[in-house]
């Protein structure tokens, strides 16, 4: 199998043969650096509509790819991810908190910065709501619906 993982410098690319192949779940809490350097180094994957694994993915499949490798599960659609959140004011984001848009979902990274499979760049990219910003994006900032807050975090059960 080839398998993709993420190392504190990039996600790295490795081959495991069937039979060693095991569902791995992490001990402990998820931590907040761990979630956010797992999606910065997963920039640049193609958007693909539809898609959740590495090879391309959209925005609510990213939010589930990198949740699920550090063993959290997530459901798959938007809409769904929204509805587990606790309802966030742009100006009460926290790192860590998801970004609803239109049919998108992103992480809040902080400092006006978020990050998601993006069908305007066709990537996952970060952006800004600061205008100021050079990765600005006018559509993202008209087009903000509320952050979510993840009230607790579930592991896979298996």
């Amino acid at each position: 199998y080839k398998v993709f993982y993420p190392t504190q410098e990039k996600i790295e690319v490795g081959y495991i043969p069937q039979k060693d192949a095991k569902l791995y779940v992490p001990d402990g809490l998820l931590t907040l650096d761990a979630l956010l350097n797992t999606a910065i180094h997963l920039r640049e994957i193609p958007y693909t509509q539809g898609g959740n694994t590495s090879l391309g993915c959209d925005s609510s499949g990213f939010m589930q790819m990198i949740f699920r490798l550090h063993g959290v599960l997530l459901p798959r659609e938007t809409f769904q991810q929204k509805q587990i959140t606790r309802p966030i004011l742009m100006e009460n984001l926290k790192t860590g908190d998801l970004v609803f848009f239109p049919e998108q979902v992103g992480l809040y990274l902080g400092e006006h910065q978020f990050i998601l499979a993006s069908p305007i760049q066709k990537k996952v990219a970060i952006h800004s709501f600061d205008s100021s910003a050079p990765n600005y994006e006018p559509w993202y900032a008209e087009h903000f619906i509320q952050g979510g807050r993840l009230p607790e975090i579930r592991k896979l059960q298996l």
